[in-house]
């Protein structure tokens, strides 16, 4: 079970990653994508480079906060099943 929770959250962080090289123009997804271009919410009030850089940003952080809320996860369950050590 473990494994297969491992695997989907990498699988998760992957696909951040992917919105990230998509939007800073780095590859595209499929060919004719051009997301995040004509953004209804982003693209309209600051134009296509700046929505790009934002989405950009975004992603990439919550990529890394999305990691550190994993790693301290991992380390209250740990407390969790085998208690507090005391004493190192």
């Amino acid at each position: 079970m473990r494994v297969l929770a491992a695997l989907f959250l990498v699988g998760h962080g992957w696909v951040h990653a992917i919105y990230v090289g998509q939007a800073r123009r780095l590859f595209q997804v499929q060919p004719g994508a051009s997301w995040p271009d004509g953004s209804w919410a982003l693209s309209r009030v600051w134009g296509e480079p700046v929505a790009r850089w934002l989405v950009a940003v975004v992603f990439a952080l919550v990529a890394a906060a999305f990691a550190v809320a994993l790693d301290v996860a991992i380390v209250v369950l740990a407390v969790l099943v085998r208690g507090p050590s005391v004493g190192g």
